[in-house]
């Protein structure tokens, strides 16, 4: 009898992975070097958007000092109150109103610069943007790896992380567009809330926006697979993802083989406990690095193995 996909995808992936494991933490050791870079590119990025705003933060960093001895002063008043009436519902109520307060009254003080909120959001944007890229370039590395240790049994360090921006933005398009349609039936409960002026509203459109936004993200999950592996556009890998079938089930079963196995690392740690002093953190810490260097090598071969499964699957249909 064959195995579950599932199944085998795990299985293959111990052994692939503890079979070329010095290959598995030089690939994890050079994309945390990757994403380090990515981090500095995406400061230098915003730079440019940040020098004009040092000669804007002394004209309104009187007011912030203005407005916060005055909020400083009112917090110690509604304290006083509290105390006295022992009213935890007023001291709660009055706490978000002053809340609600700080931020309007600090609004209104950026608002008079519109100059400075505009470059605020270019600096966030460009260095989002940049570190997007370099994120993307570091997954679709590791797509690569898997597929190539799926088909081929090997793979190269210098093929899988060697930038390809034409699929890296194509990525970031993808991701973003994907995670928008997955959080759009959350964005509706609050639209619906917004309309309808009720908390109760929000509340119940919420709770059914949860299992819709679960749903969508895993259907687009295998998105950037297509565009590595099939040379995909940004729409196509989106829809070629969404009828992807039968990768939301394989998804949740993996997921909660993950946290069986967390747990069983809960109890691990446990057991750790009664060595004396630092001993017992020093296996921890061996314990949990060595549990998540595992899942993560293991994790994106299993999925690599699943996608092309999957994929072979869909052609016998």
């Amino acid at each position: 009898m064959q195995k579950p996909l599932v199944t085998q995808a795990i299985s293959v992936g111990f052994k692939a992975t503890w079979k070329k494991l010095w290959f598995f933490v030089l690939a994890t050791l050079l994309s945390l070097a990757i994403g380090f870079g990515g981090f500095i590119l995406a400061i230098l990025a915003a730079i440019p958007f940040l020098i004009p705003l040092i000669a804007m933060v002394g004209k309104i960093k009187a007011a912030f000092i203005q407005l916060v001895n005055t909020t400083g002063a009112q917090v110690k008043l509604l304290a006083q109150g509290a105390e006295k009436t022992k009213s935890v519902f007023a001291a709660l109520s009055g706490g978000l109103k002053l809340v609600a307060d700080f931020f309007k009254s600090a609004f209104g003080i950026v608002a008079l610069h519109p100059s400075f909120i505009i470059l605020i959001i270019l600096a966030i944007i460009a260095a989002v943007f940049v570190f997007a890229i370099v994120h993307n370039i570091i997954y679709l590395g590791w797509v690569r790896i898997s597929l190539d240790m799926k088909e081929k049994g090997e793979s190269s360090l210098g093929a899988a992380f060697s930038p390809d921006f034409s699929l890296a933005f194509r990525a970031v398009f993808a991701g973003l567009l994907s995670k928008l349609i997955a959080a759009s039936p959350f964005l509706f409960s609050i639209f619906i809330a917004f309309i309808a002026r009720s908390f109760i509203a929000l509340y119940i459109f919420f709770l059914l926006s949860i299992p819709l936004s679960i749903y969508f993200s895993l259907k687009f999950f295998f998105c950037k697979f297509f565009i590595l592996d099939q040379d995909a556009g940004v729409i196509e890998s989106i829809k070629k993802s969404f009828n992807f079938y039968g990768a939301p089930s394989r998804l949740i079963l993996l997921w909660l083989i993950y946290i069986a196995f967390y747990i069983g690392l809960g109890f691990v740690m446990a057991i750790f406990k009664v060595f004396p002093g630092s001993l017992g953190d020093f296996f921890s810490f061996i314990v949990r690095m060595g549990f998540s260097f595992f899942t993560w090598a293991v994790g994106w071969l299993v999925l690599g193995y699943i996608y092309k499964g999957l994929l072979e699957k869909g052609r016998e249909l």
